[in-house]
C-alpha cells in the first residue's frame, strides 16, 4: 500500500519530485510569455500613437500642398493675362540635334507639344519658343531672333511663380548663358515687392 496518496496513486518520490518541477517550470514560462505579451503590447501601443502623431503631420503637410497648389494656380491666372499672341522663349535647346534638353538642368524634354512642321531633326534651329495665341504649341527656331524669356524660379516668397520679362533678347548662343539670364531674377526678386512685370 502507498503512503502519502496524490492524485496519482503511487508515484516515486522522483517522479513527484520531476513533476512539481515541469509545475514550476510552466508558470514560469506563463509568467514570461505573459511578460513578452505585455511588452509586444506596449510597442504596438507606442507604434499605433507614432502612427497617428505621424498622420496628423502628414496631413498638415498634404493641407499646406493643397494651399501652395491653389497660389500657384492663381498665380497662373493671372499670368495668364499676359500670355496674349506673345513669343517666349522658354529654355530648351537641341544643341545635339534632335535631343531636346532643358537648359538649367540639362534633363531631356518628355512633353513636345510642337506646331505643325517644327521640331524636325535637321532643320538647323536649336532653341524652342512658343507662341500665345492659339494652342501654345512649341516651335524650335533660330537662337538669335528676339524673343521675351519666361523663367520659373523659387528664389521668391513663393515657391513657384513664373517671371515675365517685358523686354526682348535673343536667346543665347551659349547653353550656360540662359542660367545667367534667369539668374537675374534673383536679384530682381532681392531688390522689389514680390509682383509681376
Amino acid at each position: 500500500m502507498c503512503q502519502n496518496v496524490t492524485p496519482w496513486p503511487c508515484l516515486s518520490n522522483e517522479s513527484k519530485k520531476n513533476f512539481d518541477d515541469s509545475r514550476i517550470a510552466l508558470k514560469d514560462m506563463e509568467t514570461h510569455l505573459g511578460n513578452t505579451v505585455k511588452k509586444i503590447e506596449n510597442g504596438f501601443k507606442k507604434i499605433t500613437a507614432s502612427i497617428q502623431d505621424q498622420l496628423g503631420v502628414v496631413k498638415a503637410a498634404l493641407s499646406n500642398v493643397g494651399e501652395k497648389v491653389k497660389k500657384v494656380d492663381s498665380d497662373f491666372q493671372v499670368l495668364g493675362k499676359d500670355f496674349q499672341n506673345i513669343v517666349y522663349w522658354i529654355g530648351l535647346t537641341d544643341l545635339n540635334e534632335g535631343e531636346f534638353r532643358w537648359s538649367f538642368d540639362q534633363t531631356k524634354a518628355t512633353l513636345l507639344p510642337w506646331a505643325r512642321n517644327y521640331g524636325k531633326k535637321g532643320n538647323g534651329y536649336d532653341c524652342v519658343a512658343f507662341n500665345t495665341d492659339s494652342k501654345a504649341e512649341w516651335f524650335d527656331y533660330i537662337c538669335n531672333n528676339k524673343y521675351y524669356y519666361i523663367c520659373e524660379s523659387n528664389f521668391c516668397e513663393y515657391n513657384v511663380i513664373i517671371y515675365l520679362f517685358k523686354f526682348k533678347h535673343s536667346m543665347p548662343d551659349h547653353l550656360f548663358d540662359f542660367k545667367r539670364w534667369c539668374k537675374c531674377i534673383e536679384y530682381f526678386c532681392s531688390t522689389r515687392v514680390m509682383s509681376t512685370v
